[in-house]
């Protein structure tokens, strides 16, 4: 039912190509923006065979479910389109970037929104985990290790294709059943599609629909203690309480690696650990829209585990969703307690440069210089916190602490005496304002 023709893909690879440049091979990178970009021009030149449809109300409703779909999927931001071609064969086509195609056939195909909506989600799961960007990747890394492993390459892909169309079964049917649709939809698309189907056998890169309706049916239970675990996890981070929310979100992630809010919360739940033993760095203020307040810190000795595993998670979260705001952030926040400043600093300017007025980013970013002995810069991001949070006591209590570095005392004191009532840091607001004044 999936995917790209033999000439899409070979689009898209002179495309990436086009990226790399220079005759030397060297493993990359391919960023949203480029991503975006290869997905443009694949889509571009596939609108020259594949004209839209006609259909302005099947448009509509493939248009309507698609994005009832991303917005759970594990890439929500990215800027989908759905689109109807014109068409008599059962084929559905996903771009890099988010453009998802289905014919007009395949559309008609499904009466009910249920049935369609898997067969759309099947689609979404293929370009939020940048399944396009892997396989390329893997042909361009393949490429570097001479004829002996090229002449292997069609085994190597091929093998890869049966595993993601599997896989994205799996995050499809999640995603369907996230966005309000029954699960058992899932099976009857696919029953449907074998009966209309001229290959119901499957090739070298798709399974055939039996294996894939089997797998479905005996993943249903799975799925529905992986949602359970899911929310459960969740609901443990908030609550601060950590080892239960390890257990679960862990649960939940054995099953849906690639899946981009469970590793984000799982790296959280133990960046939260850490924090609960010792503290944040220097005692600055610290935020972070999924990490709860840690309440009493021990104030011992950290577990360099818990920072190597969150660090694992948010990186693995990276790679599915290089943009993800949160998964930078909280790698930034791993990376200060590692003492790699640099490296902080990288995440948090990257995440920036995508929501650069994201308060929770400028305190993190401000904290950066801080450790790193630039006060004065650290100063001006808490002062830009300011500016779009008046009054926020993390980024008052940060300021105060600046101004206190830098000589400011009059200035750090109206600071301290303005949180001086906050019910977290109120405390230590008044333990400030006796040492200034004596």
């Amino acid at each position: 039912m999936t995917r790209l023709r033999l000439i899409v893909s070979l689009i898209l690879w002179v495309a990436f190509a086009g990226f790399v440049g220079g005759q030397e091979r060297t493993p990359i990178v391919v960023s949203p923006v480029q991503e975006a970009a290869l997905g443009a021009r694949a889509w571009s030149e596939f609108l020259r065979s594949h004209p839209p449809s006609n259909d302005g109300s099947l448009m509509v409703r493939v248009d309507q479910i698609g994005k009832a779909v991303a917005r759970v999927s594990d890439r929500p931001l990215l800027l989908y389109r759905f689109v109807v071609v014109q068409g008599q064969d059962l084929q559905a086509y996903s771009f890099p970037g988010g453009t998802i195609g289905l014919t007009e056939s395949l559309a008609r195909t499904f009466d009910r929104d249920d049935e369609l909506a898997f067969v759309v989600a099947h689609e979404v799961a293929h370009v939020a985990l940048r399944h396009h960007v892997f396989t390329l990747r893997l042909q361009h890394t393949t490429e570097t290790r001479g004829s002996a492993a090229t002449a292997n390459l069609g085994a190597v892909v091929g093998q890869l294709g049966i595993d993601q169309e599997l896989e994205a079964d799996r995050y499809g049917a999640l995603y369907a059943v996230r966005a309000g649709y029954r699960y058992t939809s899932a099976v009857e698309a696919l029953e449907r599609l074998r009966g209309e189907s001229r290959n119901a056998t499957g090739d070298a890169v798709h399974p055939e629909y039996t294996t894939r309706i089997e797998a479905l049916l005996d993943f249903r239970s799975e799925l529905e203690r992986c949602l359970d675990a899911f929310d459960e996890g969740t609901a443990a981070l908030r609550a601060g309480m950590n080892d239960d929310a390890i257990g679960s979100l862990g649960y939940f992630v054995a099953e849906f690696p690639n899946n981009v809010s469970g590793r984000v919360n799982l790296g959280s739940a133990y960046l939260t650990r850490v924090r609960r033993l010792a503290g944040t760095p220097l005692g600055l203020a610290e935020v972070l829209p999924i990490l709860p307040d840690p309440g009493v810190v021990i104030r011992g000795m950290y577990d360099l585990i818990d920072l190597e595993e969150a660090r694992l998670h948010y990186r693995h979260a990276l790679d599915v969703d290089p943009g993800h705001v949160t998964a930078l952030a909280g790698l930034a926040l791993v990376e200060m307690r590692l003492n790699e400043l640099e490296l902080a600093r990288r995440h948090l300017e990257t995440a920036l440069r995508i929501d650069p007025n994201d308060p929770d980013l400028l305190l993190c970013t401000g904290n950066v210089h801080y450790l790193a002995g630039n006060v004065q810069d650290a100063r001006s991001f808490y002062l830009a916190a300011l500016s779009q949070r008046s009054g926020w006591s993390p980024a008052v209590k940060n300021l105060a602490l600046a101004c206190e570095g830098l000589g400011m005392a009059p200035e750090a004191l109206l600071l301290w005496e303005s949180i001086a009532d906050d019910d977290r840091f109120g405390i230590e607001a008044e333990q400030r304002i006796r040492d200034l004044t004596d």
